[in-house]
């Protein structure tokens, strides 16, 4: 089971009656969020909406395709998923104020969007290139070793 589905079944669990927010961890919070929209929905007094909203999160096709281009397959180190197993990650979080841009975003594949989200990892791109490199939570550069000789 995904960490997504498990995260879901976790708040499917909780009884709305004794849910606390301590039931569920921020980073769990924050990575439910990065699949959700919001929309503001503005009330009168009678209760009626008077306005709805909405927020653009998630990558347009436009985007997807652009990234995808770009990055071509998960770019955590080592990783070689393609990019039709990946979603497009916010390398400054949305909740943080970054922004859903090709700038912003990287292929990254549910394994690694996890280990990212909820193990602390980063993954950081040399401004104008193509190349990627990932940093573990103690800020060490995730490196392949090549061949023996």
């Amino acid at each position: 089971m995904s960490a997504w589905a498990s995260a879901l079944e976790q708040l499917a669990a909780l009884d709305p009656a004794e849910f606390e927010p301590d039931d569920v961890t921020d980073e769990t919070a924050r990575r439910l969020a990065s699949d959700a929209g919001v929309v503001r929905i503005i009330i009168g007094p009678d209760g009626l909406p008077l306005d709805v909203g909405h927020a653009q999160r998630t990558a347009t096709a436009a985007i997807r395709r652009a990234v995808e281009l770009r990055d071509v397959h998960c770019v955590f180190t080592g990783c070689r998923a393609p990019a039709a197993w990946c979603d497009v990650h916010h390398v400054i979080h949305w909740a943080h104020g970054g922004v859903t841009s090709c700038e912003n975003g990287a292929l990254l594949c549910e394994r690694h969007h996890t280990a990212v989200h909820e193990g602390g990892f980063t993954v950081a791109r040399d401004a104008g290139t193509s190349v990627w490199h990932t940093y573990r939570p103690d800020g060490s550069e995730v490196l392949i070793r090549g061949p023996s000789p």
